[in-house]
This record gives C-alpha cells, structure tokens and sequence, in this order.
C-alpha cells in the first residue's frame, strides 16, 4: 500500500493541516470498503478556498465544482458556509454537518469568508457501500447531515488519519471498518435526534442494529490491531464515567480491589451524560445510578443502598432511630433535579405513600443537596452513601419502606478498546453477578 501523506502548508503557514492520499491493491478492494484519502484543514476567515495541495483529481474551485469518483464524509466542526450538488440546490452549512459526497455527481462547497470552517473528510469506495446506498441509507438527494459535535466522531477521523500515516499490516482494513462506524454514526444520531413517529422509530431501530454490525467488525479489529498487527503499544488510559456518590471512595476502592496498575482517568458525570459517553466512545466505564434504556449498553449492579431521611442537627426529627416518610410530609423538602436518576426514585417512593410533595429547592448532585440539608433550607428522602457523613446531618432508616437504591457499571457492548477495560469490566461483573 503506497502512502502519499503530506501537510498542507497554507498561506497562513499552519502545520496543524494534513492530508493524505492512499493508492489501493486489488487484495484491499476485495474486502468490500477501501478507503482513499484522509485529512483536515482548518480555513481562517477570509483564507483563499481550497487549499492548493490537493492532487489535480481532486482540486477544485468552489465556482466550477467537481466530480469525484469516490464518496466522502465531510464533517465541518467550526463555521458555516454554503454547499451545492447535481441533486442539492445550494444551502448553507453550519458547524456540525455532515457532508456526503458520491461518485459521479457534481458537488461544490466553501466556507463563508466572514467565519472560516474547519473540515474532516475521509474518502473511501467499495461494493459494501454502493449496496448501503441502494438501501437509501444514503440518499444523494439529502446530502446533508445536521448531527451537531461529535468528539467521538472527530476522534474516529483522527484514527484513520494516524493509521494512514504509517504502513502496517491490515491498515486498510482497519480503516475501513471505522469508516463503517462513522457511517453508523451518523445515520444514528440524525435519526434519534430528529424524529420521534412510527415510521422513523422503525428507521432507527434499523440504525441500531446497523450500529451493532459496525461495532462487532470495529471490535474484531480494534483487538486485532492490539494482539497481532501491533499499531499500538502504548498502555491505553481507561476513561471512567461516574455519578458523584461514587466517584469520591467506592471507585478508588473498585480501582484498589482488582489491583489496577493502569493509567485511568474518573469523570463526575450526571447519568444520561455517562449514557451519551459511552454511546460516543467518550468514556471506557460507567458507573451509573439508573439503568441505561439502550441495545449497545450492557450493565450489572454492583451496590445497593437503602433509603434514609437526612435532616440537619438539632432538627425535631433528629433523635428518632426510624421513621415513616408520612411523619416526614410536613417539612420542607429537597430533591434531586428531574436530571438525576434518583428524582424518578424519590417521585416513586412519595406516590407510593400517598404523599404529594412540592420541593422548596433542588439539585443535581447528592453532595450539594446534602450541604443544603446541613444548612437548614429542608429535609431530603436520599439513598444513604459514605459522602452523606462528610456532612453535618443526621440519616434516620425509613422503617416502612422496602426501596433501596441500586448501582450500576456499565460499558458499550462493543468496540472494547483494550484488555485493561475487558479486564476490570468483567472482574465485576463476575463478582456481583
């Protein structure tokens, strides 16, 4: 496989911009997907468009256009501009879209001279594709994609990119097989964030189980790339999403038990954020408070907790040992936002009593409403964690109640990106399951 990678070295001489151009063998083209060219450039405002290091095949001048004999995904992550095909009359763009390209059809686009864009673009073709399109999963009529940013899509091309950058063994199958997730990518949160009737419920569902496709042929080479081809050596840093109430002392102790020696990062996240995450490929591991409603997300508890009433000291309610959330109806109460997992919870345990409650204030993080409990704004119904004894508060066992709380770890289903991740997923998973 011959390798043509270069920087694009504007008039604004920035070295940030790459590209590169990939001849392809006939062993490549027989696995379906091969892809051409990849690259990014970041346009300033008021910059000349293109840049004049593209090959004459592919060069062009917004005013005349040109025709490619490929497809491409262009994905503009910072200003707008303007695009035009065979197929398109002219509409604008904006940071966040997804241009597609296709074979055979004119096509010209720019940035606007006032704002600038930058641009990703990967280039591929392949029977495995013409046969995506002749299911209208791409449509030359609709080329265009409004799926917002995406670090995890952005990440995908800069994949590509490095692996082009070197020849290895399977490269271009590897390549392809993220291109496959990109697509998925894209026809997944087009579809999920646009529509809710029916008919598109049905066109995402479809979507799903494309996406699982492309993740179990990403996961195959991802450990591929890891156990053989040897792209990567270095020790991937496992990313950690978690709720706060654990973040503080159970997942340094999680960490501790299994003897983790590798490098990990923990983000205090809210639940949906973590879903998101691990859904983009943003975070390895989630430690959640609720479970996740997605096909690509696999789960198991790991904790309970009961429910208790945290009142601040010197509080009438202070000296009981236990109590019914009926004697609790009186007092101010603090909940958690209707962002938070543990709303739904604490809604059900009120309705199942028979108790209607309107909160005087409210809070995403179990630490903060805790600190308003200790400063005298109200009582709150929590699920009992170790941070609640960080503060000055008393929690009494709610006697008549047979809620508790439960915990979660949570990961994608595929795409593992190393064994460290596999290793500590499953080391819980066995343990609590």
């Amino acid at each position: 496989m011959k390798n043509d990678f270069q920087p694009i070295k504007s008039d604004m001489k920035q070295e940030r911009d790459k590209l590169c151009y990939l001849t392809i063998g006939d062993k490549d083209e027989k696995w379906g997907v091969v892809v051409t060219t990849i690259g990014y450039q970041f346009i300033p405002p008021g910059t000349k468009y293109p840049l004049s290091a593209h090959p004459d095949n592919y060069s062009f001048m917004p005013r005349g256009g040109r025709i490619l004999n490929e497809y491409q995904l262009v994905y503009i992550t910072k200003g707008s501009g303007y695009f035009a095909s065979q197929s398109c009359p002219e509409a604008p763009v904006k940071a966040g879209t997804v241009i597609s390209l296709f074979p055979g059809e004119w096509h010209s686009y720019h940035p606007d001279d006032e704002t600038g864009w930058d641009e990703y673009w990967v280039g591929f073709k392949g029977a495995y594709i013409d046969d995506r399109v002749a299911n209208r999963f791409l449509v030359r009529e609709q080329p265009l994609h409004n799926i917002g940013i995406s670090s995890g899509i952005v990440s995908l091309y800069e994949e590509i990119l490095q692996l082009a950058s070197v020849e290895k063994a399977g490269c271009q199958q590897m390549m392809s097989s993220i291109v496959l997730h990109i697509l998925g990518s894209i026809y997944y949160k087009e579809r999920n964030n646009s529509y809710a009737n029916t008919f598109i419920l049905e066109k995402v569902n479809a979507a799903r189980e494309l996406m699982k496709d492309v993740d179990e042929i990403l996961g195959a080479y991802l450990r591929l790339e890891e156990r053989a081809v040897g792209l990567r050596t270095e020790e991937k840093t496992v990313r950690i999403g978690s709720v706060y109430p654990l973040a503080p002392g159970t997942i340094p102790h999680m960490l501790k038990e299994f003897g983790a020696t590798f490098p990990f990062i923990i983000y205090n996240r809210m639940t949906p954020e973590i879903a998101e995450g691990l859904l983009d490929g943003k975070y390895d591991i989630g430690f959640c408070s609720d479970l996740l409603k997605s096909d690509e997300i696999e789960y198991y508890p790991i904790r309970d907790s009961y429910i208790a009433v945290v009142v601040p000291k010197g509080h009438p309610l202070e000296n009981r040992e236990r109590i019914s959330l009926k004697e609790t109806a009186g007092y101010p109460q603090i909940m958690f936002s209707k962002t938070s997992g543990f709303r739904t919870l604490q809604e059900q345990i009120f309705a199942e009593e028979g108790i209607k409650v309107k909160p005087v204030c409210a809070a995403e993080e179990i630490e903060v409403i805790t600190g308003l409990v200790e400063n005298g704004f109200g009582i709150s119904v929590l699920p009992y964690m170790d941070i609640v004894r960080l503060h000055n508060v008393v929690t009494i066992p709610v006697k008549t109640s047979g809620w508790n709380s439960k915990f979660y770890i949570a990961r994608r289903k595929y795409g593992i990106r190393s064994e460290q991740e596999e290793a500590f997923f499953q080391y819980w998973k066995k343990k609590h399951h």
